[in-house]
């Protein structure tokens, strides 16, 4: 949905602008360059729709050829100049990993001590539920925040077993994870559950990291933004506009994740930029401005800062690394990368 008219978004903090949305041609030049960077960064993609962005494409000589008949201002690329306005993030997510020394000495030893500019950087360790105030009350007064992995669908009641969006609202807990690949793959939770429990996160205040991405088997056969697309959708589907300010999006190739294998650069690169062209056309060209998009496929200190360096890589969802010191180097990058930009 196209709208115009501007906002805060609780994602930057910042006035977001007012967008002209008319599906016209104003500068051929400038539409030109930036279909040919969509194209060099496509190089190879076989799909007639990009991922439902709505390009109609042809095979041109090893490139992908699109019609400029009536390219939407959106498809410019007009957002590019936000990138500043957007507040970088580093999420940490233990898994079920940490014992109940381990929940009380690392937040201590370790987050404790993160040395960044907090209104640069959103910085977030998402421990298990047991030990969620333990880490809760060990980073008090410090930069780090508190995550929970999940959230429940449903409110307080007969639900065996599950955490409510206004119990952890209730504890302080201002951020959760929903849609993580493990809860997609292996606990069957399907794009409409994940839709439903980010909704009931940020209807009580909650700002949820939302997690979207292929398995291998759908990355070879060349449907990664068709995935994408899927799954935002549905999430979609149920927010108004203003409420996609209290999400961030991480993007997490699914084949990456704790297998030592990472996307380069350039791959994470296109994804996230199909990626916020979808929610330029599908949501709008402000909250594309304005949504940081952090990459979560094996994020480690020593790709950090190649990574952080593409300009739609807002950040990353860490893993196993953030359960380890090198956690401090990938703060120090992604805060070291987003002083350069001011």
């Amino acid at each position: 949905m196209m709208s115009s008219g501007s906002g805060i978004s609780k994602n930057t903090g910042r006035s977001l602008p007012t967008q002209d949305v008319s599906f016209k041609v104003t500068n051929f030049a400038s539409a030109q360059k930036q279909i040919n960077n969509f194209q060099d960064a496509t190089v190879g993609a076989n799909r007639s729709n990009i991922g439902g962005f709505g390009f109609g494409a042809r095979a041109f000589s090893g490139r992908r050829s699109f019609a400029l008949a009536a390219i939407p201002k959106w498809a410019e690329g007009e957002w590019s100049d936000e990138i500043k306005a957007r507040k970088f993030m580093v999420g940490g997510n233990w898994k079920s990993n940490g014992d109940f020394d381990f929940a009380n000495k690392f937040p201590q030893d370790v987050l404790g001590k993160a040395n960044f500019d907090t209104e640069l950087l959103d910085v977030t360790a998402a421990p298990t539920y047991i030990h969620l105030a333990t880490v809760q009350q060990k980073l008090k007064g410090k930069k780090v925040e508190v995550c929970a992995q999940d959230v429940s669908e449903f409110g307080a009641g007969a639900y065996t077993g599950n955490i409510t969006a206004e119990q952890l609202a209730d504890m302080g807990v201002k951020w959760t994870l929903t849609g993580h690949s493990e809860r997609r793959t292996l606990f069957g939770e399907t794009d409409e559950i994940t839709a439903i429990k980010t909704k009931a996160a940020i209807e009580q205040g909650l700002d949820v990291l939302l997690c979207i991405g292929e398995v291998k088997e759908e990355r070879e056969s060349g449907v990664t933004d068709d995935v994408n697309a899927r799954q935002l959708k549905a999430v979609a589907d149920v927010l108004s506009e203003e409420q996609w300010g209290n999400i961030v999006i991480a993007y997490e190739p699914v084949w990456a994740i704790g297998t030592g294998l990472v996307a380069t650069p350039e791959q994470a690169q296109e994804t996230q930029y199909n990626i916020r062209c979808w929610l330029a056309k599908n949501i709008s060209p402000k909250v594309a401005a304005a949504t940081r998009i952090l990459y979560g496929g094996s994020a480690n200190a020593e790709n950090a800062p190649e990574l952080i360096g593409q300009k739609d890589i807002d950040g990353f969802l860490v893993g196993g690394a953030s359960l380890k010191p090198d956690y401090l180097d990938i703060i120090k990058a992604v805060n070291d990368e987003k002083k350069k930009q001011m």
